[in-house]
């Protein structure tokens, strides 16, 4: 699989502010993909309709739940500062995360790819991947608009076929647990 990604963005959005934490203005994050916090020294904060983007330094991470992380920001000390917030987008720099191996990709890359399910030899397109959605699975669930509505699609890794940044396409193997796509 190749390496490049599709776009330039020096940023690579993993969640969202939930709500402050705390009476020192800690920032709930809802995380966009499992693990661990990443726990870099840096993110930015997106306006989601403005576009306006503040740097933050982050003192400390910490986890919250399975859905999200807690990021203590040395620039934020109240509650009423960290609830100005609320609903903003969470990036990390690229630059900050260690660099990818050969087949590694970031799921936040394929967002806006066609998404092409094989079965028996014959592709059949799905739709557009809109997002990915963590959930209790081991594997994400990519969020796919079929043309007929939304779907949820499970992503496990070993099912990925190819991904063509250049094509904007991402290939998996056809499974059971997928929904009837008829």
């Amino acid at each position: 699989m190749p390496r490049s990604r599709k776009d330039n963005s020096p940023y690579l959005f993993i969640g969202e502010v939930t709500k402050p934490h705390g009476v020192h203005g800690a920032l709930a994050i809802r995380q966009w993909r499992s693990g661990p916090p990443p726990e870099v020294p840096r993110v930015v904060l997106k306006h989601p309709r403005r576009g306006r983007i503040i740097e933050l330094t982050v003192k400390r991470w910490a986890r919250r739940s399975r859905s999200g992380w807690i990021i203590f920001p040395e620039d934020i000390h109240t509650r009423e500062e960290s609830e100005l917030y609320r609903g903003y987008l969470v990036g990390i720099y690229r630059e900050d995360l260690p660099p990818l191996e050969d087949g590694e990709f970031y799921l936040e890359d394929i967002i806006g790819s066609r998404l092409v399910a094989v079965l028996d030899d014959a592709p059949k397109e799905v739709g557009t991947i809109k997002g990915i959605v963590p959930g209790p699975m081991p594997y994400p669930l990519l969020l796919v608009d079929t043309g007929d509505g939304e779907k949820l699609i499970p992503l496990p890794e070993e099912k990925i076929i190819n991904i063509s940044y250049e094509e904007s396409t991402v290939v998996i193997e056809k499974f059971t647990d997928f929904d009837d796509l008829e």
